[in-house]
């Protein structure tokens, strides 16, 4: 969301304050992802008549506040005063919208001195960016139920030219299949030998040792499911990937409007 912040109005301190207050609070709102015009982008925009029309705004003049959002493109305004009261500083900082002049997020708070202004500032930016969080739902959720019909057109690629493809996690199928084999190998060798352990009781060799015999055949025996486990869960996570590891998930997108409701499944599928 794009915003224009004119100066903040001072009262008891330097006017020439006013523009450092506003520069520091747009930075502060820019960091947390708003966008915000100052003083200086207004005057590139506009002309020095409606410079003189907009900017002249009173605290109240909300009507005025949203023309000159409209004016700039944007979708609120940054209002506020910085009133020093004694040794005191008072901060009150609005965001209003430029749609209807509503109030979508406030601040006020007050500071101990001169110094302590910029801190309060930056909780403000803080405190209004939470604020906006509904406004920013609300606006995803609407993107989200857009009709496909209504839905901004893609341009097809140019004729001959074969697009770009990532080919997702489905070109690494071949790894976990690879150790599956592998697994899976060690775990035949693993069966075998304990298969031989079990026929040397049958035709014992000259060197026989029936307790040794069985404990290594028994050995062998559990070697030989661990790696054959082991080796189904890679060969399945293989298959899995080669499947489903397209260059997209799958995804499902449910859309509403007066007459009609729409649910659009969308993603590459193997």
């Amino acid at each position: 969301m794009r915003f224009v912040a004119p100066d903040l109005k001072v009262t008891n301190l330097k006017a020439s304050l006013a523009g450092d207050f506003t520069d520091h609070l747009a930075l502060r709102l820019s960091e947390r992802g708003l966008t915000v015009s100052t003083r200086s982008d207004i005057l590139a925009v506009l002309s020095v008549e409606r410079q003189k029309q907009l900017l002249g705004c009173a605290d109240d003049a909300s009507s005025c506040f949203t023309e000159l959002a409209g004016a700039l493109g944007a979708d609120g305004i940054v209002v506020g005063t910085v009133s020093k009261v004694g040794k005191r500083v008072q901060v009150t900082v609005r965001i209003i919208s430029a749609a209807d002049a509503k109030v979508l997020a406030t601040f006020g708070e007050s500071a101990e001195g001169e110094a302590a202004i910029f801190d309060v500032l930056d909780l403000a930016a803080q405190k209004l960016v939470d604020d906006l969080q509904p406004v920013f739902a609300a606006r995803r959720k609407a993107a989200a139920l857009v009709p496909v019909s209504d839905a901004p057109r893609v341009a097809s690629p140019e004729v001959g030219a074969a697009p770009e493809r990532s080919g997702g996690l489905r070109r690494f199928w071949w790894i976990p299949g690879a150790v599956g084999l592998g697994l899976g190998t060690g775990a035949a060798i693993a069966f075998a030998r304990a298969a031989s352990a079990d026929a040397a009781f049958t035709m014992p060799p000259p060197d026989f040792s029936p307790s040794d015999t069985r404990a290594s055949g028994q050995a062998a025996q559990t070697v030989g499911w661990i790696l054959a486990g082991t080796s189904a869960a890679c060969l399945l996570a293989a298959g899995a990937l080669l499947l489903f590891g397209g260059e997209s998930e799958p995804a499902v997108t449910l859309w509403t409007t007066a007459e009609a409701v729409g649910l659009v499944w969308t993603g590459r599928f193997p």
